[in-house]
């Protein structure tokens, strides 16, 4: 039976959970989410933990937050000036903004609080801290765009 090796593309279901047992993600009502291990689009960790899975094959597993959007840093905490944020803007607590960043890069960041004069805001990752719980099934395992011998129907 053929398993999930690098540069293989992969089609999964799954959901991650916080320990809370709050969902944060889930494809288990939509399409699999398919992607390319490798690829840089889904977390290295993710990839590792699906590398030997067969077609149709279910796992579990916990992610760190080291393995996955790392501890929080309260340095990332930033106080800007609502004029900052651009005419008409409208913070909301908890609303997630787009910050531009002194090199031109816009970060996105959690609004935390508001005053008339300015605004606080947390540029951590919002799963930053936190192990993420995976439960995952492997949909389809795809090498160079054709199914691979031993894959099944």
């Amino acid at each position: 039976m053929a398993t999930v090796r690098y540069g293989d593309y992969v089609k999964v279901h799954y959901a991650g959970r916080l320990a809370s047992g709050e969902v944060f993600d889930s494809t288990l009502e939509v399409e699999p989410a398919g992607f390319k291990l490798g690829g840089g689009t889904v977390l290295e960790s993710f990839e590792k933990a699906l590398l030997g899975m067969g077609a149709k094959e279910k796992r579990s597993f916990k992610l760190a937050p080291e393995d996955a959007y790392g501890r929080r840093d309260e340095s990332l905490r930033h106080t800007f000036k609502r004029s900052e944020l651009g005419p008409g803007f409208e913070p909301r607590i908890g609303s997630i903004v787009a910050v531009e960043m002194s090199d031109g890069q816009h970060m996105p960041g959690t609004i935390l609080s508001f005053d008339a004069e300015k605004v606080e805001v947390d540029l951590n990752h919002p799963l930053a801290g936190h192990d993420l719980y995976y439960d995952v099934e492997v949909v389809e395992i795809t090498e160079g765009g054709r199914k691979r011998v031993g894959d099944g129907p």
